[in-house]
């Protein structure tokens, strides 16, 4: 697997247009990267999501939660099961296990994005914009598990999203908004998602 910076070095190491490309990162008097410089747009708002939290005294690349340290400089990084092992290893033992790939490929990565979105937007869950927030877990869960779609028989995904929402507990979360009302965690867990 190759960085997305890879593609800006090509195969001649020693071309003008290799030095350019490396200078574009590194500047011309350091070597400490600068990711800010092209991707300033990743940056707006940073400080309120969990893994920019370090970009806001600026990017270390040191730091464990910095760019590189997912997406690497000369070489791939790291992906969302490759920091949090214990999490993967958890998962990987539940029922959602068999969406998993190894620690740190995309596969994993995107099925951690199913939940708890993109790493660059991740919202701690006492914020009402995470998507495991209580009030979003419904939708969130929903995204796979309620299938809405099809004017046939009810399907079980839409027998389970009608008997959650007909439910005391689907009333109180999604109808009254009580955040300390059972969601769909409560009873089938988080990362040890059971039947």
């Amino acid at each position: 697997a190759k960085t997305h910076h890879a593609d800006l070095l090509g195969d001649d190491a020693e071309s003008a247009d290799t030095t350019a490309a490396c200078m574009a990162c590194h500047g011309p008097h350091s070597l400490e990267p600068s990711c800010t410089e092209c991707h300033e747009d990743r940056f707006e708002g940073a400080s309120e999501f969990i893994h920019m939290r370090s970009l806001r005294e600026g990017d270390d690349p040191n730091d464990p939660s910095s760019c590189v340290a997912c997406h690497g400089a000369h070489e791939p990084g790291a992906g969302c099961g490759d920091c949090h092992e214990d999490v993967y290893d958890t998962v990987k033992e539940s029922m959602h296990g068999p969406l998993l790939g190894e620690p740190g490929d995309a596969k994993t990565t995107e099925a951690c994005m199913g939940c708890h979105g993109s790493p660059h937007e991740l919202h701690a869950v006492p914020s009402r914009d995470a998507p495991l927030y209580p009030l979003n877990v419904p939708n969130t869960c929903g995204k796979c598990h309620f299938d809405t779609v099809g004017d046939g028989p009810l399907s079980p995904e839409q027998l389970m999203q009608q008997r959650f929402m007909d439910d005391t507990h689907g009333h109180a979360l999604v109808r009254a908004g009580l955040i300390s009302a059972p969601t769909c965690v409560s009873c089938h867990g988080g990362h040890d998602v059971r039947s």
